[in-house]
């Protein structure tokens, strides 16, 4: 009985970091793709989920990964080299930068107290957060930001985005 006990609480273990890795995202990785993954390895790395390929038979254009109704990630091919990973846009919230515990549930305080900003550009509707010696780039959504800059082009300051502004959208980018 004690046997049978061990090896069930050994099984919860090893599936608890399994799963905890499965949302994991290291600088080169997120999940179970590395950054040499190669774009026709996902359908079989992600046999059990909903791979939507898009683009013609000879090239990719993006991959959109789905658990259920749920989108995890989004893939887009280097541009150099289309067989490779070039950009993972991350979607799922359950997605967490290891270290730091950053996720698309994440603010702007969590990543200026875990990450050295090196600029933030606006666009027409959000604003990019680069990351120095970093691959990961922040979106934050302009209607979050103060009507003095929420309109304008010209480089954002840190200090004018407040503490609690939510992340929007999330990349890696193995370019």
């Amino acid at each position: 009985m004690k046997r049978i006990v061990f090896i069930g609480v050994l099984m919860a273990i090893i599936s608890s970091c399994s799963s905890n890795k499965e949302f994991e995202i290291t600088e080169d990785s997120i999940g179970l793709i590395s950054k040499t993954t190669l774009l026709s390895e996902i359908e079989t790395l992600y046999a059990q989920d909903s791979v939507v390929v898009d683009g013609a038979s000879n090239s990719i254009d993006k991959i959109e990964v789905y658990r259920g109704q749920n989108l995890l990630f989004s893939l887009s091919p280097k541009t150099e080299n289309p067989e490779q990973i070039g950009t993972v846009k991350v979607e799922d919230p359950r997605f967490k930068i290891k270290g730091s515990g950053i996720s698309l549930s994440s603010t702007f305080q969590e990543i200026q107290s875990e990450m050295e900003i090196d600029k933030i550009i606006p666009t027409a509707m959000s604003a990019s957060i680069f990351v120095k010696n970093s691959p990961f780039l922040f979106a934050i959504d302009k209607s979050n930001l103060p009507e003095s800059i929420k309109y304008g082009f010209d480089p954002i300051e840190k200090t004018q985005v407040t503490e609690s502004t939510p992340i929007k959208y999330f990349f890696i980018s193995w370019e």
